[in-house]
């Protein structure tokens, strides 16, 4: 849109007087921040509101801004100076609006008022406006001439906010890369000035100086944010692989520099920050001398990686193996870098891979711990009787260069020697978990290899000695856990990868005997995680070789241990078992049928059921009705359901009583595969429709709605096909139940047909929840559903021609839905026997077209978007709270001084009643709803329950042919108005004028 139209340039031009007021102030800088983005658009410039001819508007309110802010002295609000420098910045990234700003020195104006040691925002807004200029030679140019980036050096090279510095790295790197190839010598001259506090720091150290404790220094304020600064453009360039502009660092001589500092520096962390510029001079270096080589002998690789084998070495000798393991972990980050131009290297066959050298030092602590923790002799037993872990460590040296084996050994005898390898062993652990972006698969393997050990090893200790328990081993054996689910899941390792995935399911269950590990509950959850991979993942010796026997295996015995963690008080441990009781369900009927056994002798189907209404946390109530919906797919647990009684009292009832729409929508997806999956019994149908019929119209968890129209289109589906249809289409010919006899389906036959589904659906209530849920003003997702499944419907009658006329010559009459809670008549047949789940006593109420619109009204009477002309509300629905509320079309009875409310709430009509609500204390009003003593399955009544309304074919018809296409097009558009533009400059003009009498309330 253009500005400058008058809708808008007017309402422009107040908010920008209004901006220039000393008095005005604004009630969030979220308006500030919605109006630039309206006025620039995206960064990339796109969407913008302004076309180029704006500019003129922005630039007399940028100039006489500044002319007010200077000359009048006249101090600007911080929001409102950023919001000028960020609007001349975004306007600036065109090239003629930089030359026409330029040309009235409006920049060195605006900067002239910025005060870089006040609001964090002015100076954000001041760096943001010099980067823009770097999009176009002429701002670069401007930048170069100028001294203003020395300003934002000296920003950052002090303490700031994070988003200050980030900002202000992207500004010299761009600044670097803009200018190295036309002013080299700006760019040497930049360079030399990042590194001015560096060289300072050395210059200024006492001659007598033998060690420095660089956090006691008062230069350290200084010196840090400087090596930070240095450290992050190094990695951006590296990382973008411009190397000419790396290369001005090298001719500044910041290799010397950093030695210079390391060589004082005691403290280990400071150290590494040191070693991380250092390492990666190194791999810069290796990418000049090895570019555009394709292979490599081992003697001149491990000639040109000595250096960064030294650096390891130099930190082992000073016991450092956190700084080990993190140069190892940026090591493989650099080296992924380039990879892809150095050359590779073989040693007899056998591919020698940088990023395995750097895996064998991070997994080092990891095998020291598991030495210590087993003992040396039976460490020593182990790797003899172990032909797997014998070939696991052969393996390992085969893929290791020399240099690696030798700074190796070193590295295990230093850490042998350390008191606490635990730590060093968990801190490995969470680096590997960092370096997994960076392997190959077959690294992975290599990796996940030795952590199966460990485990092991772990627990042979806990069989013996019971005393892993300290909280340090235990956080070991909670990343030891991890680390195996991810690096499974990560690499989808199975046993072609490693044989010892095969280990994974008796660890698992192995883990999860262990009483002491019980009070844990966080170390139980990572066992069930590492079971449900086991399963999910194919992982037991049986299920590899494809056997499907797991009576006399591990697998045979994980029912009674779920079933047991099933009853656990921690809700985790209870939501992770179901997750395994899921996995195992999804595998009974596809791949393992044997699976059902487990299931039914440890008696899971009946206790998923009542975990699903019973337990006390939602999600695991949740997670529950997901193990149902998966159960139900299997032959023999379906059997299970089927012979209680009350199994579809038992779901429906969820939708009556359940609080939490997280429950209740994957409900609505169980009762969606019961339909689709099996035959439901007759008597089932109205109470099935009923129900559905209220989650998909009146539940107020969209989700729960979306799901339920799910189960609606199941039943179109289901129709169509007693119908004839196959696969979306109806075939030539089919056999017809009603004549016992093939028939072609030619179009008038197929119209019929589509008519005689129409009147089903209309009976069992599916027509009305498609217009009741096109029409849902509230959640526009579930109007954008219902619009796709009705419209594929409504595309088919198109195509069939199916008219008023045809509907009302053959459609039901005189039909009405029963209470879902009561008892109910068994459905009827068509003509040609097929259900039309109706009972044959129901009376069909056809609603005047003139007074119907939506069969159910809306849930919050606050969404109020507009409703289609064309229906008008029902003004009482039907309701239904439990087995004794009154029946269908009936009205409950209530006293003078209150009236039914849309979803059957007895509210007060009278004025007087109303005056006291409003007046009544908040506290008392929130007391009288909530107690704390409430639980999930009682809170003292349950939802009203809408039933099934009945809309004839005839007015289904002339409301999808009119509507269906447009109305959830305008309830987007009225969603979006929401936002627009001009609403935008409404609200802050209104927050103008309000001033302070703007009541906070009103948000409410």
């Amino acid at each position: 849109m253009d500005v400058e139209t008058p809708s808008y340039s007017g309402k422009i031009n107040q908010v920008l007087e209004r901006f220039l007021d000393p008095g005005f102030k604004i009630n969030s800088d979220v308006y500030l921040n919605l109006l630039l983005t309206h006025l620039t658009g995206t960064p990339d410039g796109k969407d913008s509101s302004v076309t180029i001819p704006s500019h003129k508007i922005f630039h007399a309110w940028i100039t006489k801004a500044v002319t007010l802010w200077k000359e009048k002295k006249v101090k600007p609000q911080p929001s409102i100076l950023s919001f000028a420098l960020n609007l001349a910045g975004s306007l600036s990234k065109d090239e003629q609006i930089f030359v026409k700003f330029n040309t009235t020195n409006t920049y060195e104006n605006l900067i002239s008022v910025v005060r870089l040691d006040g609001e964090a925002i002015v100076k954000l807004g001041f760096i943001n406006l010099l980067y823009s200029l770097l999009e176009h030679k002429s701002g670069v140019q401007w930048v170069v001439a100028t001294s203003y980036w020395m300003d934002i050096l000296s920003l950052i090279l002090k303490p700031q906010t994070l988003y200050i510095r980030k900002q202000g790295y992207q500004f010299f790197i761009k600044l670097l890369e803009k200018t190295i190839s036309f002013n080299r010598h700006f760019g040497l001259c930049i360079v030399g000035s990042m590194l001015n506090p560096i060289k300072e720091f050395i210059k200024n150290l006492p001659k007598s100086s033998q060690d420095l404790e660089i956090q006691s220094q008062p230069t350290y304020d200084t010196l840090h944010p400087a090596l930070a600064f240095v450290t992050e453009v190094l990695e951006v360039l590296f990382r973008n692989l411009n190397m000419d502009v790396l290369k001005l660092f090298v001719e500044q001589e910041i290799k010397e520099l950093i030695n210079s500092v390391l060589l004082l520096s005691q403290n280990e962390e400071f150290s590494f920050e040191l070693l991380k510029i250092k390492l990666l001079l190194m791999f810069y270096q290796l990418h000049v001398d090895l570019r555009g080589l394709k292979v490599i002998q081992e003697t001149k690789a491990s000639q040109e990686v000595m250096g960064i084998f030294n650096l390891l070495s130099s930190e082992i000798v000073k016991d450092h193996p956190r700084t080990v393991i993190k140069l190892c972990h940026q090591g493989v980050y650099y080296w992924k870098q380039i990879d892809k131009n150095m050359p590779v290297c073989f040693r007899q066959g056998e591919l020698i891979e940088f990023e395995n050298q750097m895996v064998i030092f991070q997994l080092l602590p990891i095998m020291v711990f598991s030495f210590n923790t087993i003992g040396e002799q039976y460490s020593a037993n182990s790797l003899n009787d172990d032909d797997f872990k014998r070939e696991y460590m052969i393996k390992l040296l085969k893929k290791s260069a020399a240099q690696t084996v030798q700074l190796a050994y070193s590295f295990k005898n230093r850490l042998l020697a350390l008191p606490n390898v635990i730590d060093h062993a968990v801190y490995a652990l969470q680096f590997l978990l960092r370096s997994k972006q960076f392997y190959s698969r077959e690294t992975g393997a290599l990796v996940f290899q030795p952590l199966i050990y460990c485990l092991q090893d772990c627990l042979q200790y806990c069989s013996k000695n019971r005393q892993l328990s300290s909280p340090k081993s235990k956080l070991l054996l909670d990343s030891l856990l991890e680390a195996i689910v991810v690096y499974i899941e990560t690499f989808s390792l199975t046993w072609k990868d490693s044989i010892e995935t095969i280990c994974v399911m008796n660890l698992a269950y192995e883990f999860l005997n262990i009483s002491e590990l019980l009070l844990e509950p966080r170390l139980v959850v990572q066992g069930l995680k590492l079971l449900n991979t086991a399963i999910s993942k194919y992982m037991s010796p049986n299920m590899v070789l494809l056997i499907d026997t797991p009576r006399d295996s591990i697998l045979g015995h994980i029912g009674p241990v779920l079933y047991a963690k099933c009853h656990n008080p921690n809700w985790e441990i209870r939501d992770s078992a179901l997750e395994v009781i899921y996995t195992l369900c999804s595998n009974a009927h596809t791949r393992y049928p044997s699976f059902q056994k487990i299931l039914l002798d440890a008696g899971l189907p009946q206790l998923i059921l009542e975990m699903a209404l019973k337990d006390g946390e939602s999600f695991v109530r949740a997670t529950a009705l997901r193990c149902l919906q998966e159960s139900i797919l299997v032959p023999t647990i379906w059997g299970v359901f089927n012979e209680l009684g009350d199994f579809y009292e038992k779901i429906l009832g969820i939708f009556r009583d359940e609080t939490e729409g997280v429950v209740r929508k994957e409900a609505a997806l169980l009762v969606c595969k019961i339909y689709e999956e099996h035959a439901v019994a007759d008597h089932a149908h109205p109470k099935i429709y009923d129900v559905m019929t209220h989650a998909a119209t009146a539940d107020l968890h969209w989700e729960v709605k979306v799901n339920a129209l799910s189960f609606w289109e199941k039943v179109v589906n289901r129709h169509l096909h007693h119908q004839g249809m196959i696969d979306g289409t109806f075939p030539s010919v089919t056999f017809s139940k009603e004549n016992r006899k093939i028939v072609t389906l030619n179009a008038a036959e197929v119209r019929r047909r589509l008519v005689k589904t129409l009147d089903v659906l209309s009976a069992n209530g599916c027509l009305a929840v498609f217009v009741a849920a096109i029409q849902d003003d509230c959640d526009l997702e579930v109007s954008r559903t219902a619009t796709r499944i009705a419209g594929k419907f409504v595309t088919l009658l198109k195509q069939y021609e199916v008219s008023v006329e045809n509907v009302n010559s053959n459609g039901l009459t005189n039909v009405t839905s029963p209470n879902c809670w009561s008892g109910a008549s068994a459905p009827m047949t068509s003509s040609d026997g097929t259900p039309t789940d109706v009972s044959p006593d129901m009376e069909l109420e056809v609603t005047p077209h003139s007074t119907l619109s939506s069969f159910f009204e809306p849930v919050s009477p606050e969404c109020a978007p507009p409703i289609s002309p064309s229906l008008n509300l029902d003004p009482h629905p039907s309701v239904s709270s439990d087995s004794n509320s009154p029946g269908v079309g009936s009205t409950p009875e209530f006293s003078d001084e209150t009236s039914l409310y849309a979803n059957g709430f007895a509210v007060p009509s009278n004025p007087a009643a109303l005056d006291d609500i409003v007046n009544a204390n908040d506290i008392n009003l929130l007391q009288s709803i909530y107690d704390p003593s409430d639980q999930r399955a009682g809170i003292g009544g349950t939802v009203s329950m809408r039933t099934r309304r009945v809309l004839s074919p005839g007015e289904f018809i002339e409301f999808a042919y009119k509507d269906v296409d447009t109305h959830v097009e305008d309830r987007a558009q009225w969603l979006s108005s929401l936002d627009e533009f001009g609403s935008l400059l409404d609200d802050i003009l209104r927050d103008y004028n309000d001033g302070a009498d703007v009541n906070d309330m009103d948000c409410y």
